[in-house]
């Protein structure tokens, strides 16, 4: 009877260990399957989402979706220039697992919401990091944007060889002018189609004084042969541009230099009246006004820090 109770029970251990390998890789196959299809829809959103943009470059009231508005921070960021296969789909999945990987991972260790300011902190970074890349791209665009209209002021503009021209100047230029005139050049000789290349150019780029003169040069390849007199008064925008650019920032150094100013005048307050009724400071702040206080002060300088950055607007 044993050897029988012996044979049952390795037969069933046998058993289990089958079905258990099996549903393993039937688990798997159907983890596989779901990554596959997953990514099929991502692929086939981020071709629907191309095709979309690029019969949008001939509207002049274009729609403003959530795709278009990731699509067009990752260009102007430069994020989509470094890593190429980079698109709105990859970069909105790629933030919802790290914010699920913080969420869970700060819960575990210290609970939920600790979790959860920590991937909004996160979130946060990731913005306003976005956001010094795009108005970094501004201002080398301002740069390089007058000596691109200098060097193509230089040629016999005709609408056959304007794409070999913008090829020849994007050697002389730095990123993003760079990257943006050759992907234009390269565009136009594979599809025939200048026009669309060009206005696609302007869309890499976030400049108003550059998307103008993008639209402009579009017209004139359609309307005329004779580019000269759009550069020309390009040159003369760009140089009014520039002169108004830098009084703004003039300004902006003169509002920083007042913001520094008060804000160590309020320290030396805040220490002498923390002195007058011989309370620590750090008791003072960690009072719900002084909270209030510090939020208030840290709201106003957000709000600084924000105008700042689109000074280049």
């Amino acid at each position: 009877m044993n050897g029988y109770f012996k044979w049952g029970l390795i037969f069933a251990l046998l058993a289990a260990g089958f079905l258990s390998l099996y549903l393993r890789a039937s688990l798997l196959t159907t983890i596989l399957r779901f990554l596959r299809r997953t990514s099929a829809d991502m692929a086939e959103k981020d071709r629907r989402l191309l095709l979309e943009n690029r019969r949008a470059l001939q509207e002049i009231e274009r729609k403003n979706t959530l795709w278009q508005r990731i699509g067009r921070t990752l260009e102007y960021s430069g994020l989509r220039r470094r890593f190429p296969r980079l698109t709105p789909t990859r970069f909105l999945a790629g933030n919802l697992v790290l914010t699920g990987i913080c969420i869970a991972g700060g819960s575990a260790l210290f609970g939920f919401l600790p979790g959860l300011i920590a991937a909004t902190g996160l979130l946060a970074i990731e913005e306003f990091a976005l956001i010094l890349a795009r108005a970094g791209a501004q201002r080398r665009v301002d740069e390089n944007l007058l000596k691109f209209l200098d060097f193509l002021g230089n040629y016999n503009l005709t609408g056959g060889e304007l794409a070999g021209i913008l090829g020849q100047i994007s050697r002389y230029l730095d990123e993003p002018l760079h990257s943006a005139l050759e992907e234009c050049e390269a565009e136009s000789r594979l599809t025939g189609d200048v026009g669309t290349a060009v206005l696609a150019m302007g869309e890499r780029i976030e400049h108003p004084q550059f998307k103008s003169f993008v639209r402009n040069l579009e017209m004139t390849t359609r309307y005329s042969t004779d580019f000269a007199p759009l550069v020309a008064d390009s040159r003369r925008s760009m140089r009014n541009y520039l002169s108004r650019a830098r009084e703004r920032k003039g300004m902006l150094r003169e509002a920083l230099i007042n913001m520094v100013l008060l804000l160590l005048m309020s320290a030396v307050v805040l220490i002498v009246v923390a002195g007058l009724i011989e309370t620590p400071l750090s008791v003072m702040l960690s009072d719900p006004v002084g909270k209030i206080g510090l939020a208030v002060v840290g709201g106003i300088l957000l709000i600084f820090t924000a105008q700042a950055l689109s000074v280049n607007g």
